[in-house]
């Protein structure tokens, strides 16, 4: 079985003001994190560093974000869970090369997961 996944998907409207920071800012809250919620500064730390096609450790995140390491792992996982983002030795990166291809992945896993939550209703519904 693959990795556990926990997408949260809201409908949220989208930003009438098209700005980067105000974009992403719409994309974490369709994904469950809230304004206020470092997932969000995490999520644009790597946007940076994949940018410079490079990857970045907790401990770099946490200094910049001024929490604990422990605090920059909860995040972090928090970030693995919804597919977003992906560890590779000691650092995080999205999953795909851009944030485009990595949202196709996600769709894809929940696209996969789909189709066996139906296989089972099918089975069920012809019992």
């Amino acid at each position: 079985m693959g990795e556990e996944r926990q997408i949260i998907l809201k409908s949220e409207e989208k930003p009438r003001k098209r700005e980067k920071e105000e974009e992403l800012a719409w994309l974490c809250r369709c994904f469950g994190f809230e304004d206020n919620d470092l997932g969000q500064q995490f999520l644009l730390e790597i946007l940076k560093a994949e940018r410079r096609e490079k990857g970045v450790g907790s401990l770099v995140l946490s200094s910049k974000m001024h929490v604990t390491r422990g605090g920059a792992v909860y995040h972090l996982n928090r970030l693995m869970e919804s597919g977003l983002v992906v560890r590779k030795g000691r650092e995080y990166e999205l999953r795909a090369p851009n944030l485009e291809e990595t949202l196709e992945e996600v769709e894809e896993d929940m696209l996969r997961m789909m189709k066996r939550m139906r296989a089972i209703a099918k089975e069920l519904d012809e019992e």
